[in-house]
């Protein structure tokens, strides 16, 4: 396979499988702009239309509009750099912020704790215990 067709391989439309963490159908969705950051840094291209997805089995969120290999190679090149930075923050919020305030909004995947719970399973794992920590953080503990 050549390395065009590598890149334009299953990212396009992940949700093909189904839901991406536990491979149900029940998927519900809403169309999304891809984010002007991602699409300059990753895709080299103009903000193209996707969807958001939602499983209705799990609850896991997800853009079927995925990375390549390429792509996610070049969003996370020099990551967090002061250039990086300062392209997100131009991007995001038309200006450079103040020194040492750079809010990020990272928006690939949505996670909720059924989601984490399906995902881990799929991959194999024995889900020992799972929730949200006091500062409603979710956490999952599993072993294999």
């Amino acid at each position: 396979m050549s390395t065009a067709a590598a890149d334009a391989f299953d990212h396009q439309r992940r949700s093909a499988a189904g839901c991406l963490c536990c491979g149900a159908q029940a998927l519900d969705g809403e169309t999304a702009l891809v984010s002007a950051f991602v699409a300059k840094q990753a895709m080299r291209s103009a903000p193209e239309l996707t969807r958001i997805l939602f499983c209705r089995h799990c609850g896991f969120r997800f853009f079927d509009r995925g990375l390549s290999e390429i792509e996610a190679a070049r969003y996370y090149d020099d990551y967090r750099s002061d250039t990086y930075l300062s392209t997100a923050c131009r991007i995001l919020l038309g200006f450079l912020p103040p020194f040492g305030f750079i809010p990020m909004r990272e928006h690939l995947q949505y996670f909720t704790e059924p989601a984490l719970v399906a995902m881990a399973r799929r991959s194999g794992l024995r889900v020992v215990r799972s929730g949200r920590n006091a500062a409603g953080q979710i956490y999952l503990t599993a072993t294999h």
